[in-house]
């Protein structure tokens, strides 16, 4: 009996494994990425280092 236990755990634990990981291949959506926020956010981190430097950012580049 005790032979049987540890297979029906290691199976119920597989059989975890691999319906999480279906679930979650289909449940993925692709996350669409504002390209304009993510400048925004580059751009404000740059003017903050710049501006602890004491220096100003350079807006041709």
């Amino acid at each position: 009996m005790r032979k049987y236990g540890i297979w029906l755990v290691l199976f119920v634990c597989v059989a975890f494994l691999v319906g999480y990981s279906v679930t979650t291949v289909l449940g993925k959506e692709e996350a669409k990425v504002d390209r304009e926020e993510v400048f925004t956010t580059i751009q404000k981190g740059y003017e903050t280092q710049f501006s602890i430097r004491g220096k100003h950012l350079p807006m041709n580049k």
